[in-house]
Parts: C-alpha cells; structure tokens; sequence
C-alpha cells in the first residue's frame, strides 16, 4: 500500500514538474525578443549618472508573485539592469511585471540609528548596502515595501545570516541610499506597444491634492464598501487583519471593530440603497451575535476572550440601529441598551469593564456609549436619558481638558453633534468647536511631513499620542464632518473652512493609503484581499477592517454634506 502511494505520489510530481517546464520554455527567439522588449523599456529611463552608485536590482513578478530577483553592481546602472536581467531570463523566469531600482546618494549610517521608529518615515524610500568581509549586499526601498519590512528586520535578518551579535557592529560596513524606482508591465500577449514603464514612489504613484474629486471620493467609498463585502464569508465572518506580502490573515480579532465593520456595511447599504448589502450585513450580525453575544442578570453584553467592554455593547448595539432588520435583534438591543445604563455613575462617568477591577480606554468607551445613547434619544426624546448624557458629557467634558488625548475627540464630537441637534445646547456647541480646533492643530497643522505621500495624516511627531494609523484618519473625519456641520448651521464661516481644508487634506491621505490600482498591488498576488483596502501607513501595507470601516463611514457622511467644489482646496 505504502509503495503504491509513494509511485502514485512520484508520477504526480513528475507531472506538475514537466507541466511547469513546459510552461517555462521558450525558443532563444523569443528569450532574446523579451530581452529586447524589457531593455526598449529601460531606455526610456532619463537618469542622470550623477551620485549613481552603478548598482540595479531587478525582480521578476508573475501576478505579483516574485519569480526571481537579482542585483548587479556594474560601473553604471544601464549595464547593472541589463546583466541582472539577462542572468533571471537564464532562470527560465519570464515575468508580466518588472520591480526596478536604481540606488543613488549612497550614505554611511549608524546601524544603530535605524533601529529606531523614527526611521519608519524613510521606509520604501531609502534602501541598505551592507558590506563584511568585503561582500556587498544591498536591500532595496521596494523590497522593504513587498515585503512589509521594517529597517530594523531587515538589520537583524542581515545580522542573523552573518552571524553577527546584535550588539557588535564594528565589522559591519552599512550605508543608506536613495533610489529610482520603476515598474515595468508586459503584455501578456506580447505587443511591445502596450508595455507600459511607470516610476514608483515608495512602491506606489502620489495622489495629488486635485485628485481629490468628488468623483474620486465617491470611487474611494465604493472600492472601500467592495473590500467589506468581499471579505465576508459565506457564514457571515468578516475578515479582520490581513497581511498582503504574506498571504495570510490574522487570528487576532477585536469586537469594538468588527462591529464597527458591521454598522459600516451597514450604512453603506442605506447609501445605496442595496437590499443584497442588507442580507450581507444581517448574515455578519447573525454571526457576531451567535458568537460573542451573552447575557447576565437581564444584561446583554459581548464577550471575547473573558473581557466584557462597554465599547463592544455599545458598538453592537449601534450596528443593530443601523441594520433594516433591526426589529429582529431588538430583544438584544434592549438588553445591551440596559448593560450601558448599568455601566453609568450618578456622577456621569462610566465603568469601562464589566464585572472586573479594570477601568481604563476612557478615551474610547465612554464616547462610543454616549455615540450610541445620541441616537437612542433622537429616536424616544427620553429626558432621565438626557439627563444622564448632559451628566457625562460634564464630567467627560472636565476630564478630557485634564487629559488631552485626540482619541477621545470623535466619538464625543459626533455624539454631542446629536444632542446639538435636537437641544440646540450652546455648552455642547462649544465643545465641539474647542476639541475640533485642537485636533487640527496638534494633529495635522503642526506635522512636518518630510515626503508628499504622508500629507494630510493626522499624526503628531512632537506629541506622544501613539504611532500613525489608517483607522485614526478615518475616525477623526467621522467627527471633523459633524464639526463642519456645526459650524455651518451657526454661520462660523472661518471654522467652516478650517475644517473643510483638514477634510479635504485627511481625504488625499486616504486615497493614498488604499489599494487602487495595479501599480500599488504590483507585489500582491491575492488582489481580491485587498483591493478597495487601506493601509495602516505609506510604509506598513497591513489591512485591518477599522481601516476601512472608519473611513467609509466618515466618507459618506462627506459626500452626503460636500458639493462638487467644496473638494477643491485650490
């Protein structure tokens, strides 16, 4: 039996070899036509040999799949290209795309200044040669990006291979260069006319401030709802972290964002007005609830791995207002809607965890409680509900000044935006305006951006509040809208416009984070994961649905309020 199996497995094997080879030969006619092809190409490159270190890398990708790479260091780059491609083409690697780089200002560095974050920013623009014992390795600034490596994994890796102590840098020759970077696409039917050479900037093209469109926002929205849908599965399980350079998705998961998720498909279906995008929205409820949903005393709550958080309740409960079949899972709202009173102190703070000694992310909980309870109030005008919210929004109001952190700045903005509606309170006015304002300021004015594709990010250098993030744009912009809508209902024109400028830029951030075309997903060979998709940053192309979920919701708000010219920031 054993030697049956081991002949059946050998034929197999045999088989899918010579079907490989088969599919990788050709004649030297046309090894030397493809060679001729590829180098027509090149010679549209206009680069001077000034600083030039003669170097090239060349990898060959088949459906973003890298086949092969090599690097040559001739005396100039033009023959660097042609030997590292004439060596892959002997390989018998025959490509539909083209990875190129071309390394410049070549720097000696400190190996121990790029272990640090602050050389994350430099990540897909500035690449490493290593020499020890006089043999020369370099890493490219788009590997790092294909690859989704970091200066310091590559540092180690290189470390590791050599045998090197961390610790013991004193042999290692290390320099950072600049690169040109290019992607070359071959036709697949090989009609040299329809190859196309286009230099890339951090393995990727910048979205210009003039492409943010009207057009363009409503394209960004509808590939970001494509990537929501996509990535739900037949049971209803909506993907939460995926990897592009790995092909693999996470086993982490957090409730606060997959419910976030749900509401987000949600809303989008309202936008569209999509019944299928319903059915596909109740499917993800049906899962979710089946899951993490649990009661306790007449309490419902979602549970994951042993923590009950007011934020999950809260946001679970909001994803059931936002669905058509909302009456069917109204037996658990009403129960989650008496968890988060359950949670609330006559003082108007909240407990943030249920059943447990823990009592922080009070930058988080709390405002996704208050988000839920404002709508709940425009729905059943209760007042012992609006005295309990005017309570927290006191006490919150009091603690966020002594505890500045532009987390909690959304959540409470869009939830005291609510209020404001329905109670025209001036205190809530001016909150929002005092929060927005320092938002603005901190977060995005005040950044120096030392290259074009960051932008408009909300993120702050000088100040501690965390590492920039996808998901923080987006959330920031679902409370920048109401604020611009405030602004505008009072006839504060200067804010008005201060907001709209920061929207505006955070959108162009944005449409630069998102997986769009094939120029970004040159690398990817799974598109259908991450197409429609944002990523974390320029230099971290990791997938998480909050990316994706903040910034669609706060994009259709935009573009229920935003008329074609209030996209022009010119």
């Amino acid at each position: 039996m054993k030697k049956h199996f081991f002949f059946k497995f050998l034929y197999v094997f045999l088989l899918t070899i010579a079907l490989f080879l088969s599919g990788c030969s050709k004649s030297k006619e046309e090894v030397s036509a493809l060679e001729k092809r590829i180098s027509d190409k090149v010679s549209e490159i206009n680069l001077s040999a000034k600083n030039s270190t003669g170097a090239a890398y060349v990898a060959f990708r088949k459906d973003g799949k890298k086949i092969d790479e090599a690097w040559s260091y001739e005396s100039n780059w033009k023959k660097s290209i042609k030997k590292s491609v004439q060596t892959l083409l002997q390989k018998r690697a025959y490509p539909n795309s083209i990875e190129i780089c071309i390394p410049y200002d070549l720097k000696e560095i400190n190996p121990r200044v790029i272990r640090g974050q602050g050389w994350n920013i430099h990540r897909g623009i500035l690449g490493l040669e290593f020499e020890y014992k006089d043999k020369k390795e370099s890493v490219c600034p788009t590997q790092m990006i294909a690859d989704n490596q970091s200066f310091r994994d590559v540092l180690d890796d290189y470390l590791k291979s050599k045998n090197i102590r961390k610790t013991n840098f004193f042999n290692l020759d290390l320099k950072a260069f600049n690169a040109k970077q290019f992607l070359l696409s071959l036709d697949e039917n090989g009609d040299k006319n329809i190859d196309t050479l286009k230099e890339m900037f951090r393995g990727n093209t910048i979205v210009s401030e003039a492409e943010v469109t009207k057009e363009n926002v409503e394209t960004l929205a509808t590939l970001m709802a494509s990537w929501l849908i996509n990535n739900l599965e037949d049971n209803g399980r909506l993907t939460y972290k995926y990897w592009p350079s790995t092909e693999k998705e996470s086993t982490a998961n957090n409730m606060i964002r997959q419910f976030m998720g749900t509401t987000a498909i949600g809303r989008w279906a309202k936008y569209v007005g999509s019944d299928e995008v319903y059915i596909k929205q109740k499917k993800n409820m049906e899962y979710n609830f089946d899951r993490f949903y649990k009661e306790d005393d007449g309490l419902g709550f979602i549970e994951y791995r042993n923590k009950i958080k007011l934020g999950a309740a809260s946001l679970a409960a909001l994803s059931i207002i936002e669905s058509k079949n909302r009456d069917n899972f109204f037996p658990i709202e009403r129960k989650i809607r008496k968890f988060t009173f359950e949670m609330w102190n006559e003082d108007g703070s909240m407990n943030t965890f249920y059943k447990s000694k823990r009592n922080d992310n009070h930058n988080f909980y709390p405002g996704e409680a208050l988000l839920y309870w404002s709508e709940i109030f425009k729905e059943n005008k209760d007042p012992e509900l609006l005295r309990k919210f005017m309570k927290s929004f006191k006490y919150y109001k009091e603690w966020h000044l002594k505890n500045r952190n532009p987390a909690f700045i959304p959540w409470h903005s869009q939830a005291y935006y609510n209020i404001w509606l329905e109670t025209g309170n001036q205190d809530l006015k001016d909150f929002i305006f005092l929060m927005n304002d320092w938002l603005i300021e901190k977060m995005q004015k005040n950044e120096v951006n030392k290259y074009k594709d960051t932008e408009g990010r909300f993120y702050s250098s000088r100040n501690r509040f965390g590492p920039p993030h996808a998901s923080s744009t987006g959330v920031y912009l679902e409370g920048l809208i109401d604020a611009y809508k405030l602004a505008k209902a009072v006839g504060d024109f200067e804010r008005m416009e201060s907001y709209r400028v920061s929207i505006v830029k955070g959108l162009r951030s944005v449409m630069q984070l998102q997986f769009a075309d094939d120029i970004d997903t040159y690398y990817v060979s799974r598109k259908e994961k991450v197409l429609g998709g944002i990523r974390t940053t320029v230099y971290h192309n990791e997938v998480r649905v909050d990316n994706v979920q903040h910034n669609l919701m706060g994009v259709i708000k935009i573009l229920r309020e935003f008329g074609e010219q209030d996209f022009n920031l010119h």
